[in-house]
């Protein structure tokens, strides 16, 4: 009897056991969904189940996995998800065409419970909203054209939420093609790992307040498009602000690296996107206001400038211009901009067609040829070389030569910075610098254009006699300077080691500006002179103060001591 109750009580264990592990397999099996393949054969509507292939249901379900093959694609196709809460499992876009024609899902929201995979080479973008149902990753195949999130045009901006969620942004491939033209929303954290290429958030949001890290590869963000976000952190990655005017930027940032080997750890420039960003046509200026914090020593390499007015924690580290950068990063008054990026354009480099512009933070020997050249705010250019039209903005610095000597400029001069000139002997081009111009020479007038300012000093010991010139700019032709130095006017002085200048604008012949010696240091006066002149005063003087020492040394002989007596 009590062997029978035994027998029972473990056939009943078994048998649940067994229907447990039957209702859990059967949700696993249900969790994993099926694999539906988009065919497109009927119409562009998701829930046209013609339009799938091993799709069990006909029309995907929540859970199932989407496909997209862009191999078979006679032209490009926009679908239409007209199914309402689809909740999907993975998402594959895949397959190489060579039309490249593209998908683009348009409809209802799409929440997403799986990770993407990028690895078609046609062009993908999603034009839904999106939510996270899970941690998400979305990974980007090398060589694949990438997905832009939302169109981009502005009319029916497109959110992308988190949820609460980790998005995580990967991938080998060495493009930047994955776009944020939607709203990002949410508080789930965003990681940025690429090994190279990037990820780009363009439009502005104010609902997103989740964490956003960058371990490698690019981010690139602008203003607002990550919200108000808990904190930015670059661990070895590049962080890209793309500026379009002067701008505030409110990101708490926690900055280490350096960057990547393509890119800084931190960077403003003028694009958009991750790996956008040129020349600009002017600096401009992102002033970071939010907290700002150096794990390590950092590489700056924007073509703007970034200022700090935020509070700002170094911890001991320092921040570097990366070479060829244009902007500076400056922060409780200390810029990357006091030691210049050095660059050299050599005697043998005659590009006389293309233009060069010295960046904040740039020092420019050119000694080649150049078509314009604009020297920018905290730009210092230097060199023999020759140039077309030459402008040198307000403080920016030119200084002709190599200490001293002479610049060429065949197509006018704009000088409304700085004028650095070295005297060191009379002969222009070997013992002084010289601006050698043809066409106009403008210094400014103050008001529609800043005026240039001269700063004249003595090289190499170089004493200079009375009545010496140096025609520092000589002016081709027979047109007027426009304008004077800052305080110079025509015929004033102004002096150096002691030394009284003179400067005209009508010198040399007739148009130069020139400045001359007018007087020298006289010999300073140590009375060896009136000695010399008057001997017999000298010794009158010389008697009395004898007789006054003998004197006062004999009273203190007879002085008598005064000794003070304990009581």
């Amino acid at each position: 009897m009590k062997l029978r109750r035994l027998t029972a009580a473990f056939n009943a264990t078994v048998l649940g056991a067994s229907s447990i592990l039957a209702m859990g397999l059967t949700g696993v099996a249900h969790a994993a969904g099926n694999t539906c393949t988009w065919t497109g054969a009927t119409n562009n509507n998701f829930s046209t189940a013609t339009n799938w292939s091993n799709c069990a249901s006909g029309a995907p379900t929540n859970g199932d996995n989407l496909v997209f093959d862009a191999t078979a694609l006679t032209a490009s196709q926009t679908l239409n998800n007209n199914i309402t809460g689809l909740t999907t499992g993975t998402i594959l876009f895949s397959g190489a065409n060579t039309n490249f024609y593209s998908y683009t899902i348009t409809g209802n929201s799409i929440t997403i419970g799986g990770n993407v995979t990028v690895s078609t080479t046609t062009y993908v973008t999603i034009n839904t909203d999106i939510a996270l149902a899970s941690d998400v990753v979305i990974t980007q195949a090398a060589n694949s054209a990438g997905v832009t999130y939302g169109d981009g045009q502005g009319t029916n901006d497109r959110v992308f939420d988190t949820q609460g969620h980790h998005l995580t942004l990967t991938g080998p491939g060495a493009n930047c093609n994955t776009n944020f033209f939607s709203k990002l929303s949410g508080s789930g954290a965003v990681t940025a790992s690429f090994s190279d290429g990037g990820v780009s958030f363009i439009k502005p949001t104010t609902s997103y307040t989740g964490a956003v890290n960058v371990t490698s590869g690019r981010l690139g963000a602008t203003k607002n498009s990550l919200g108000s976000t808990s904190g930015i952190t670059v661990a070895g990655g590049s962080l890209i602000i793309g500026l379009a005017a002067n701008d505030s930027i409110g990101y708490p940032l926690s900055l280490s690296g350096p960057g990547s080997t393509t890119a800084a750890t931190l960077s403003v420039t003028n694009g958009l996107g991750a790996c956008s960003g040129g020349a600009p046509s002017e600096m401009l200026t992102a002033t970071f206001t939010g907290p700002v914090t150096l794990i390590t020593d950092i590489l700056y390499g924007g073509v703007y400038n970034a200022v700090v007015t935020g509070t700002y924690t170094a911890n001991g580290n320092y921040v570097t211009n990366k070479e060829g950068a244009a902007g500076t990063f400056t922060a409780n008054g200390s810029s990357t901009a006091t030691s210049y990026t050095k660059r050299t354009i050599v005697e043998s480099d005659s590009q006389p067609t293309q233009s060069e512009y010295v960046y904040s933070g740039q020092e420019v020997t050119l000694d080649g040829s150049r078509k314009d050249v604009e020297v920018f705010a905290g730009g210092r250019l230097q060199g023999t070389g020759t140039v077309a039209l030459l402008q040198v903005d307000a403080n920016a610095i030119v200084a002709p030569g190599h200490s001293p000597g002479c610049m060429t400029v065949t197509g006018g001069l704009k000088e409304y910075g700085t004028y650095e000139a070295e005297i060191g002997g009379t002969t222009a081009c070997s013992e002084y610098d010289q601006l050698k111009v043809t066409g106009t020479v403008d210094l400014g007038d103050g008001s529609t254009n800043p005026q240039g300012k001269l700063v004249v000093s003595l090289y190499n010991g170089f004493k200079p006699a009375a009545g010496q010139s140096y025609t520092l700019i000589d002016n081709d032709g027979s047109d007027a300077v426009t304008g004077t130095f800052n305080g110079m006017e025509e015929g004033s002085t102004f002096t150096i080691d002691g030394y009284v200048f003179t400067i005209t604008y009508k010198g040399g012949d007739g148009n130069d500006v020139v400045v001359s010696i007018k007087n020298v240091p006289s010999t300073p006066d140590t009375g060896f002179a009136l000695i010399t002149a008057n001997p017999l005063m000298t010794l009158v003087v010389a008697t009395a103060a004898a007789g006054a020492i003998a004197v006062v040394a004999r009273k203190t002989r007879t002085a008598p001591a005064t000794v003070r007596r304990r009581k």
